[in-house]
């Protein structure tokens, strides 16, 4: 499915992006393992694999002249197969990406992810892709595209800085993240209502969302709450990104749905599922 919207952001020429998120190339190296995407078409056929998603995302970025963006889990799982599949789409599209939680994880590897984790892959990793997939920006006809790594639910100290400084160029901005910011009612649906989003209920409940205040997750799995709680200091940030008025649209993935939601009067969040594409036409 292809969704379509329009931001009328002051923009000096007219433009669109073709937003993707949650590919999940699982391409692993040698050995007996099967190709993922396969198992997950012989289990249900109508399921694009990722190949075909990337493909059609190519496809609608040519019709329209359009600048492909990526919001994360590109890849399932590190390995030098993944990566180098991720190299070239990248390099043969332009791709524009901000990093996923998936980017940085092994093969089968539940080990808590955080800073010290992702330092383990992120060089090699990061080689894979032209732009810094942590944070980074690119000007299209005086509007920012501003790319950040929110996958852990924290935004760092030099992310904050980063961000001030994009501020600072008074460019309105298009904000690109792999988990959505926090946002009542769909935390509620994501949380209690799942089935009206076409999502199955979790084992371990939980949204998935940076920023849950800390009384919103008194029914998270224990585990979820140590995963997905965002200190204070991101707390504050996001907050600071619903008032300032350069931010004007929100572009994320990660939760497997579609789904639209404001984060204040001026500021809409749209949500990408893994098998659709989100055209956003931009003036």
């Amino acid at each position: 499915m292809i969704l379509e919207t329009k931001l009328q952001l002051g923009a000096a020429a007219p433009f669109s992006l073709v937003h993707l998120s949650d590919t999940h190339l699982a391409h692993p190296d040698g050995g007996d393992l099967a190709e993922i995407p396969e198992k997950v078409r012989l289990s249900d056929p109508t399921i694009p694999t990722p190949a075909e998603r990337l493909a059609r995302a190519v496809q609608l970025s040519r019709e329209h002249s359009a600048q492909i963006v990526h919001t994360g889990d590109l890849t399932d799982f590190v390995s030098a197969a993944n990566l180098e599949h991720a190299k070239r789409f990248v390099s043969e599209t332009g791709c524009f990406v901000a990093a996923g939680n998936h980017e940085f994880r092994g093969y089968q590897d539940h080990s808590f992810e955080d800073a010290a984790y992702r330092s383990r892959s992120e060089a090699m990793v990061q080689k894979a892709f032209a732009n810094n997939i942590r944070m980074d920006s690119k000007v299209i006809n005086g509007v920012n595209l501003v790319a950040l790594d929110d996958s852990y639910y924290q935004i760092d100290e030099a992310q904050r800085a980063f961000l001030k400084e994009q501020v600072r160029k008074g460019l309105p901005i298009i904000l690109l993240v792999h988990a959505p910011i926090y946002e009542p009612e769909l935390f509620d649906t994501l949380m209690y209502h799942r089935d009206r989003l076409g999502l199955k209920v979790l084992a371990e409940a939980c949204t998935y969302m940076i920023g849950v205040p800390e009384e919103k997750m008194v029914d998270y799995a224990p585990n979820r709450v140590l995963q997905q709680r965002s200190d204070a200091a991101t707390m504050e940030t996001l907050e600071w990104i619903r008032r300032e008025p350069l931010f004007r649209a929100v572009l994320a993935g990660h939760i497997h749905c579609n789904c639209e939601c404001r984060l204040s009067a001026s500021l809409p969040q749209y949500v990408i599922s893994k098998n659709d594409l989100r055209l956003v036409h931009v003036c």
